[in-house]
């Protein structure tokens, strides 16, 4: 009998997915007939390639389903949770390495407790060096009270879940509960899956649905990631989309971004830190203030 499924969706992931499936592998805790491995690829250039080589190195053990069009990351993760048999699925993403065991862990915790519909780990930049991401406030929480939240309960693992989501790199999910808050939305093509799930099953479920678990952890590969002020542009209109079906204005969204950026300008010229990233969030911010404008009029 499955106990957990691990899905991972890639897209062009020849560079990450190996390693991570490598990981999963060398980490495990659990007996292989506990485990289900799947893959969901979302149209990538080499899917075929891919899929051969994983087949090469660990046979028929991994399922690998291939989708005829690339729908977004939330769709993808649906089309994998939907074909697993276990009752609990850990979502991981291509560029995450496990570095301990955390499966018999986790699975214990959601076997011991019928409420818990998703469980986070401290996520890692590497063995050594914690990212400080595991998890973040929601765009409801004012965006000044936001930025301060989020700095100090992820230095002291704090996860408050009424007012927290958990990051969507890597984390576990209760099957049932998942599909009955309706899954990721996908017409969310990407950015902004995880907070929305979490305002969806806490509807459903309440806020004790979720939890922290401070004792595992995981590798995420994204401290090298550059700041981005189109990146930083797409965040905001996600969200933006995503709030407005929670009756939350632009507007309101606006303003809650800016507060937030205002903030981390602030903190950056306290401390001295005026380069790259402090461009970026300047670069961010005119835009913020040009949209309001258009508002305004």
């Amino acid at each position: 009998m499955k106990r957990l499924a691990i899905v991972i969706v890639t897209y062009n992931s020849e560079a990450d997915i190996f390693d991570c499936i490598k990981s999963v592998k060398t980490h495990s805790d659990l007996p292989e007939g506990e485990l289900e491995l799947i893959v969901v690829d979302n149209n990538s250039r080499s899917a075929d390639a891919m899929f051969a080589r994983i087949k090469r190195l660990w046979g028929e053990d991994i399922t690998l389903i291939k989708n005829a069009s690339n729908d977004g990351y939330g769709q993808g993760n649906n089309v994998g949770i939907r074909a697993a048999t276990a009752p609990v699925v850990m979502i991981m993403n291509p560029d995450v390495r496990l570095c301990e065991p955390v499966f018999s862990r986790a699975v214990s915790r959601f076997e011991g407790n019928d409420g818990l519909g998703a469980l986070g780990m401290v996520q890692m930049f590497s063995e050594t060096r914690r990212s400080n991401r595991s998890f973040y406030p929601t765009w409801f929480v004012n965006g000044w009270l936001r930025i301060l939240l989020y700095a100090f309960c992820n230095r002291i693992d704090w996860y408050l879940p009424k007012y927290m989501y958990i990051h969507g790199s890597c984390f576990f999910v209760r099957r049932e509960m998942f599909l009955a808050a309706g899954g990721f939305d996908e017409t969310n093509f990407l950015y902004g899956e995880e907070e929305d799930l979490h305002y969806r099953m806490k509807r459903l479920f309440g806020a004790r649905c979720f939890a922290f678990e401070r004792t595992l952890h995981y590798i995420h590969l994204a401290s090298e990631r550059r700041p981005s002020a189109d990146y930083e542009r797409r965040l905001f209109e996600v969200n933006a989309a995503l709030y407005a079906k929670k009756g939350i204005s632009r507007r309101v969204m606006l303003r809650r971004f800016l507060q937030s950026n205002r903030m981390l300008l602030w903190i950056k010229s306290l401390t001295g830190k005026r380069g790259e990233g402090y461009k970026v969030l300047k670069e961010f911010r005119e835009y913020l203030l040009a949209e309001r404008a258009k508002i305004s009029k």
